[in-house]
Parts: structure tokens; C-alpha cells; sequence
């Protein structure tokens, strides 16, 4: 080989590397624009979800709690009824009901749209805690949190769409898989008596999941 092959040579190879390079950093970039357009996708596809998740950790971060006392419907603090749904006692309550909120709120307001979904929310909040109150009105016990709103979305999630996978948690699950083991957790600490969780609520909310659906006229 003479000089000329070698050098032909040396920049042949040279330029397929440079080459080689570029169609690397080409597609990193194109990955990640995608990855980015993917994650604002997953995020804005449920608005009103976002919205409300957003809307409870402002609430926790910035203002005091309010507590729904039973005998609060029979004075003028009345309105702790509704407001005490998005409060919450602690990070971990609050953590809780988000990842809830997120995955099981994400997938009804896709299947449901905005309105039916806020429907469905707050019917499910509000009677629950009715029936919370209508139980602990002699001891006036209060509480606060909207773990029975995020039920109602449970159970109505459950109806419409129970083989939905749910991918977010550790092990991807249906739906109607992780909403029974909810329930089922909910009565465990009903009847063992585990202090500091309003399971009637809990459990309240989801019942009323069931007569929403129907309430609602939606299609199974």
C-alpha cells in the first residue's frame, strides 16, 4: 500500500467514525425529545386529575387542616363537609391518597371525561362522609382526607373498566385486582378495630360507586 492508499485509508476510516458518532448523538437526542413529549403526554392527559393533585398538596403545604366534625351539619360550619376532603392529617396520608388519586382518577377521567369524573368525585367524597357522620355523630370523632372520594373512584373504575392494567405500581395489576385488595384491607381494619383510619368512610365512598354508575346512566 502506498501513502496515498494509507492516507485514503486512515480518512475513510476517520470519517465513517465522525459519522458513526453523529447518527449516535442524533438519535440520543431524538430519544430523549420523544421521552419528553411521552412524559408531558402521561402527565396533561388527565387534567382535572392533575388539577386535584396539585390542588391537595397546595392545600397541605400552605394552609391549616380542616376536620369534618359530625355535628358540623348542625351549625354553621356545615361547609367542613366538602372543604375537609381536601385536607389532609400527615405525608403519609396525603401520600397515599395521591398515588391513588393519580392512577385510579388518571384512568377514570380518560374513560369518563371532566364532568362525570367531578361528579363522580364529589358525590362519592360527600356521601361518605355522611355516613361517617350519621355513625360517630354521638362522639363527634372529626376527620378529614379524600380517601372516600378516591373509593367512589374505585369502584366505579371497578364497573366500567375492571381489566384496566394498572402499570404504575410494583407489579402491574387490573384495576379490580388492587381495588379489591383496597376493600378487603378496609374491612380487615374496620373489624379489628385499627384506630386513626376512617374505614366506614373508606368503605362508604365505595359503595357508592355502584349506585353513581347507575345514578349516572353510564355504560358498562
Amino acid at each position: 500500500m502506498d501513502i496515498g492508499e494509507a492516507l485514503y485509508s486512515s480518512n475513510s476510516t476517520s470519517w465513517k467514525k465522525r459519522m458513526g458518532l453523529i447518527i449516535v448523538i442524533r438519535d440520543l437526542l431524538m430519544f430523549r425529545r420523544h421521552a419528553f413529549h411521552n412524559l408531558l403526554h402521561y402527565l396533561f392527559e388527565a387534567k382535572f386529575t392533575l388539577f386535584l393533585l396539585l390542588l391537595n398538596i397546595a392545600l397541605f403545604l400552605f394552609l391549616p387542616a380542616i376536620e369534618f366534625f359530625p355535628k358540623d351539619l348542625a351549625t354553621t360550619s356545615f361547609y367542613t363537609l366538602f372543604a375537609s376532603l381536601f385536607f389532609h392529617l400527615n405525608n403519609v396520608h396525603l401520600l397515599n391518597n395521591m398515588i391513588g388519586l393519580w392512577l385510579f382518577g388518571r384512568a377514570l377521567e380518560k374513560r369518563l371525561g371532566v364532568w362525570k369524573m367531578v361528579l363522580v368525585y364529589v358525590v362519592a367524597g360527600v356521601f361518605s362522609q355522611l355516613v361517617y357522620a350519621a355513625m360517630y355523630w354521638p362522639s363527634n370523632t372529626p376527620v378529614m382526607g379524600a380517601s372516600g372520594a378516591i373509593m367512589g373512584l374505585v369502584a366505579t373504575g371497578m364497573i366500567l373498566m375492571p381489566f384496566h392494567v394498572i402499570y404504575e405500581l410494583i407489579t402491574p395489576l387490573p384495576l379490580v385486582v388492587y381495588g379489591w385488595i383496597g376493600v378487603v384491607m378496609d374491612l380487615f381494619g374496620l373489624l379489628s378495630g385499627v384506630p386513626g383510619v376512617a374505614h366506614v368512610a373508606h368503605l362508604a365512598g365505595f359503595a357508592s360507586g355502584y349506585f353513581i354508575v347507575e345514578l349516572l346512566n353510564i355504560q358498562h
